[in-house]
């Protein structure tokens, strides 16, 4: 089966993290598939796919123009290589393709990647106009899939999590991990509410060490606010995926603030590895993978001195702290990659039989 993935480029970043996982156990189960590229790469991601620069990926400041010059290039594409479906991801990729689905007729599926209710009014536009014309809208959050079958009166709505793979390393927190630093991961911009990860920090433990990895416009605004802190906030930038495994398995907690997610990967990769999280309780995905008091905790807000007092007894009560850590791990098999692959192929059989 030949399978083209959309995305608009490789930036280092859970979507195009993602996307890459799924094509690379496709082809592992013996499917042929390319990745196609609608824009500008920053860092990429590194990969064995096939990676294919659509002759449409220039950009142009008309957003009609680009969306006109994504459309023929996915048609001249899917023309060379005769996929037999096209799964494309975030927006800026899912409308052109859905459009040139129409055009072409191979069956397209679409994957929502952050909450459809930050949409702005175009793509909102777009997803009642067009994704109910697409094989199948697939959204990791279950009530993310749900928000946009209501939102957008949609039909065709699934929910299929993330792939999340462990390092082959089985990791089994010892009696010093609770003593370790706190961690956030992602890019440093204001949806991730960093300095509020900051400000959560100096409530549960003043005087640990905060571990900051990523990078964003936001950086300097930020270690600005560090400065201030009581603890110690190193940032540490872009990391490669195995530095960020070993940094998570040493930390005794990984903090979340973002005002808005759909599916967060780097939740599941800190449950997957027996982290603990602490995060904000938003749409949409958080709440579908913490269970507050057992692998982590859900702040509704800004985090108060007395929920701050609640996650520092348990971490601090060792027995406490290594059943938060056991618990966490119990998402290894639900985000597994045969698994979540089983779940896409199931769905792309149901169109191409």
């Amino acid at each position: 089966m030949k399978i083209a993935l959309l995305i608009p480029s490789l930036k280092l970043g859970g979507s195009e993290r993602n996307i890459v996982l799924l094509g690379e156990s496709l082809v592992n189960l013996g499917c042929t598939a390319e990745l196609w590229l609608t824009g500008i790469n920053d860092r990429e991601i590194p990969t064995g796919l096939t990676v294919v620069p659509l002759s449409g990926r220039d950009q142009v400041s008309s957003r009609p123009l680009q969306i006109l010059r994504r459309i023929r290039a996915i048609r001249n594409e899917t023309a060379r290589f005769g996929p037999e479906v096209i799964i494309s991801f975030l927006e800026s990729s899912s409308i052109p393709a859905a459009i040139a689905g129409l055009i072409t007729r191979v069956p397209t599926i679409v994957s929502v990647r952050g909450s459809p209710k930050q949409f702005n009014w175009f793509y909102r536009a777009m997803a009642f106009s067009l994704y109910r014309t697409v094989f199948a809208v697939v959204a990791p959050s279950r009530e993310a899939a749900a928000y946009l079958a209501t939102r957008f009166r949609l039909t065709n709505t699934c929910s299929i999590p993330n792939i999340c793979q462990p390092a082959e390393t089985t990791y089994v927190a010892d009696e010093r991990k609770n003593e370790g630093p706190l961690i956030a991961i992602g890019r440093l911009v204001s949806g991730k509410r960093v300095e509020d990860v900051i400000a959560a920090s100096d409530l549960i433990f003043p005087d640990r060490e905060l571990l900051i990895v990523g990078d964003g416009p936001e950086r300097s605004k930020l270690e600005q606010i560090a400065s201030k802190s009581r603890n110690r906030v190193r940032f540490l930038g872009a990391q490669p995926q195995e530095m960020v495994t070993k940094l998570l398995v040493d930390a005794c907690l990984l903090v979340s603030m973002s005002e808005s997610e759909c599916w967060p990967n780097v939740i599941a990769e800190a449950l997957v590895l027996g982290t603990p999280v602490v995060a904000r309780d938003c749409d949409f995905g958080p709440r579908e993978m913490i269970a507050d008091g057992r692998n982590g905790f859900l702040i509704r807000g800004n985090l108060t001195e007395e929920n701050a007092a609640r996650i520092r007894r348990a971490v601090r009560e060792l027995p406490t702290y290594l059943s938060l850590c056991q618990a966490a791990t119990r998402s290894r098999s639900e985000w597994a990659v045969d698994r979540v692959r089983s779940l896409w192929m199931s769905l792309i059989a149901g169109k191409t039989q």
